[in-house]
């Protein structure tokens, strides 16, 4: 009953781009060897969004990986990249934390008590 488990020995990574191509900021993907997948990644520009991005001037890199197969790989892809990738998700973190501030000042500015206005007449 030997034989390899589906996913044993491979990576999922993801690719953070320094500025967005297009539409795209980030790259998942699954391979066997992650620094052989890296070596000919740079060497030979193998997937199309990298390829692209390399000839735009656009840096990028590898900012997170999990061991796992295609199964993690998809409940990955479900979720929002950017929750993903650490770079990204502090500055989400940023900004959700200065609008959490601004409406906590905004509803202290409506509790407090307005000025008396007298009717002149």
């Amino acid at each position: 009953m030997g034989g390899k488990r589906r996913g044993a020995g491979t990576t999922v990574y993801l690719v953070h781009l320094d500025e967005p191509y297009r539409h795209a900021q980030h790259l998942l993907g699954l391979c066997g060897n992650l620094e052989k997948w890296l070596a000919r990644q740079r060497r030979a520009k193998v997937s199309p969004l990298l390829r692209a991005a390399s000839r735009s001037g656009i840096a990028w890199e590898v900012v997170r990986t999990w061991a796992g197969g295609p199964d993690l790989l998809r409940r990955l892809q479900a979720q929002s990249r950017g929750r993903l990738c650490p770079r990204c998700h502090a500055a989400y973190l940023q900004r959700q934390y200065a609008a959490r501030r601004e409406r906590a000042r905004r509803k202290r500015a409506r509790r407090e008590p307005q000025p008396h206005r007298r009717e002149v007449g």
